[in-house]
C-alpha cells in the first residue's frame, strides 16, 4: 500500500504525528534532569509535552499477584488503574511497541514528545554529555543528533548548550519542531476548541489542498467556508 506524502503532492496522517525528540546520553549524564527542566519551560509557555522512557528490562513492571497483573494474565488486552491522582495504563504484549505507535495511540493531544533514550531510533536527538561519564561523545557515532548539552569545551559541529541553558534549548526545540500554524473552527456560529493533533490534522489537510492550486504556492492564510443544506 503506497502512502501519499507532501513531497509527492499528497497527504499522510503520519506527517501530522506529534513531533518526537530523543534525549540521549550515558547513564549519569543528566538526561532526566534536562527533561525536567524542559518540561517546566514548556509548561510555562502553555505547551503540552509528554515523555516516554525507554526501559530495557521488564522486571517489576507487572508485579506478581497484583490485581492488575492478574487481569492481564486472565486475558485483558489493556488494564487501566484509576486513582484520585490520575491513571496508569498497562498493556502486556509480545515485543516492544514503537515510538510511532505510542505517539499515535496514546499521545495525540500533545505538542511535543520527549523520549529519554532511543539512541538507535531515526528521530532527532539531543545529546547530554558530562565529563568523566561514559565512553566519550555520541554525536559522532549516532545519527540524528541535532544539539549537544554539555559543560565541556569541545568544539562540535552542531548547536551547543550548557546544562543550565534550558530556556535557550527550549527556544531551539520549539522553533524547530512545534508548529506555529493557527487553525480556527467556527461551527454554526460557535467556536470549537481543537486539540494539537486536530489542529495539525486540519492544517495539514488544508495546506495540502490549497498549495497545489495556481497562485497559492506561497499562501499564508486560507479561509474555508463549508455549508450543508
Amino acid at each position: 500500500m503506497s502512502t501519499l506524502t507532501p513531497s509527492s503532492g499528497g497527504y499522510s496522517i503520519l506527517d501530522q504525528m506529534v513531533p518526537i525528540v530523543c534525549i540521549i546520553g550515558w547513564s549519569g549524564s543528566g538526561k532526566t534532569t534536562l527533561i525536567e527542566g524542559l518540561l517546566r519551560a514548556f509548561k510555562r509557555r502553555g505547551l503540552k509535552v509528554a515523555t516516554v522512557k525507554h526501559h530495557p528490562h521488564a522486571s517489576g513492571v507487572f508485579p506478581p499477584g497484583k490485581d492488575t497483573t492478574r487481569h492481564l494474565e486472565a486475558g485483558a488486552e489493556e488494564v487501566v488503574l484509576l486513582t484520585p491522582e490520575g491513571l496508569i495504563l498497562q498493556e502486556r504484549r509480545e515485543g516492544e511497541p514503537s515510538l510511532e505507535e505510542v505517539a499515535i495511540r496514546h499521545l495525540r493531544g500533545c505538542d511535543l514528545i520527549l523520549a529519554e533514550g532511543f539512541k538507535g531510533s531515526s528521530y532527532p536527538k539531543v545529546e547530554v554529555y558530562r565529563e568523566g561519564v561514559g565512553e566519550g561523545f555520541l554525536f559522532d557515532r549516532v545519527e540524528g543528533v541535532i544539539a549537544l548539552v554539555t559543560d565541556s569545551a569541545v568544539k562540535a559541529p552542531l548547536p551547543k548548550f550548557r546544562p543550565k541553558e534550558v530556556e535557550p534549548l527550549a527556544d531551539f526545540l520549539q522553533g524547530r519542531f512545534i508548529s506555529q500554524t493557527e487553525v480556527s473552527l467556527l461551527a454554526d456560529g460557535k467556536v470549537v476548541r481543537l486539540n494539537p493533533f486536530v489542529r495539525r490534522l486540519f492544517g495539514g489537510i488544508v495546506e495540502a489542498m490549497v498549495r497545489p492550486l495556481k497562485g497559492c504556492e506561497d499562501v499564508k492564510e486560507a479561509i474555508l467556508h463549508w455549508r450543508k443544506e
